[in-house]
């Protein structure tokens, strides 16, 4: 069932681009029809990698830093020239433990342009379990979700702070706490 819930975030994460900058975007999970329609509205080029599907084998063959990150190579498949202003990461981060989230961060670090902006959903405490959801851009004032096809298994998930502790190539800007206890987040590359 789709469903859709106001967000007060995206228009701060989208606001240097509304003055016709490019936007490089690096986009996590597979882009809903509206997300790819409000993005014609930019300049911009977009990254799409669906690494949520290679989530299980990450989560069950992640015991060092190296197998990680090139997991994260493989699956993100981000061209080693590529720099990225706007990461929509949605939950994937829930679904990382505190390490995978300290591998990514240093994965992604040097694929972040210093200006770079990112959105992302957390849960508000370790007893949460992560939607099971996709999620789109509506417009720059609503977000979009549908059930994912697919279950995905998840660790404990990483909470506001242990993401701010972890994922250390970005600063959380702004959180807001959802109705359904989520967490949307707004960040800048540190």
């Amino acid at each position: 069932m789709e469903s859709s819930h106001p967000t007060r975030l995206m228009d701060w994460v989208f606001e240097p681009f509304s003055e016709g900058s490019k936007a490089n975007v690096l986009h996590l999970g597979k882009p809903l029809p509206e997300t790819v329609n409000t993005f014609t509205n930019y300049r911009c080029k977009i990254h799409v990698a669906d690494a949520y599907s290679k989530l299980p084998f990450l989560l069950t063959n992640s015991n060092s830093q190296n197998s990680s990150s090139e997991f994260f190579r493989e699956a993100l498949e981000i061209p080693s020239a590529a720099r990225f202003n706007l990461c929509l990461f949605w939950d994937f981060l829930n679904f990382l433990d505190e390490n995978l989230i300290n591998y990514f961060a240093s994965f992604l670090e040097p694929h972040l342009e210093k200006n770079c902006r990112a959105h992302a959903f957390s849960v508000h405490n370790v007893k949460s379990i992560p939607s099971q959801h996709l999620y789109g851009i509506a417009n720059l004032k609503t977000i979009s979700s549908r059930p994912r096809e697919k279950y995905i298994e998840a660790p404990i998930p990483p909470t506001l702070k242990m993401l701010q502790e972890n994922f250390h190539c970005f600063k959380i800007d702004k959180s807001i706490m959802l109705a359904d206890n989520r967490i949307e987040i707004s960040m800048f590359k540190k």
